[in-house]
């Protein structure tokens, strides 16, 4: 495992190399699945999390919306919530994709049951979502509502307004 040590100037230095690297260098150290741990030269304090926080925030200045607003909006909301947000989501950070596609076929079914949307619009919002572009794996189409039928933006604006007004509706309820 590297040992990085961050100096009271920010700097990092990899031990094992005897060099000064940059967060782009940690990284690209994470994405060769090197399990990399950063400590506080001074106090010996484990500082992984918050440097891994800031590759993060690197990756989002230099890219540009790789994190859409309500994106990050949700994490904050969900680090002040129960235990239970919590778990669900570590969850999601250890299982994105799966979680990703079981919470747009979950949201589009309470949605069509509900009278939001009709089957062919949850249907094409499916396909779109699902889509295997988006991803490296196969989705299984069976259980969730695709068609050929286009979905112009507009109505993808739409119902991510339907499906913020139906959470706050669905944690007043949860509340009672």
């Amino acid at each position: 495992m590297p040992i990085i040590k961050r100096y009271s100037n920010r700097k990092l230095y990899a031990v094992d190399s005897r060099h000064y690297i940059n967060l782009d260098e940690v990284g690209e150290m994470i994405r060769r699945n090197e399990d990399v741990r950063v400590l506080d030269h001074d106090t010996g304090a484990d500082l992984t999390i918050q440097t891994l926080v800031q590759v993060i925030l690197e990756q989002e200045k230099k890219l540009g919306g790789l994190f859409p607003r309500v994106v990050l909006s949700r994490l904050i909301q969900l680090s002040s919530s129960t235990v239970s947000g919590l778990r669900n989501s570590v969850q999601a950070f250890l299982e994105p994709a799966k979680h990703v596609e079981d919470e747009i076929v979950r949201r589009l079914q309470i949605l069509v049951g509900e009278g939001g949307m009709t089957e062919v619009e949850g249907q094409n919002v499916a396909d779109l979502l699902l889509a295997n572009r988006f991803h490296g794996t196969s989705i299984n189409k069976s259980d969730s509502c695709v068609t050929d039928e286009p979905v112009k933006l507009e109505q993808l604006e739409k119902l991510a307004l339907k499906v913020s007004k139906l959470e706050s509706e669905l944690e007043e309820i949860q509340k009672r």
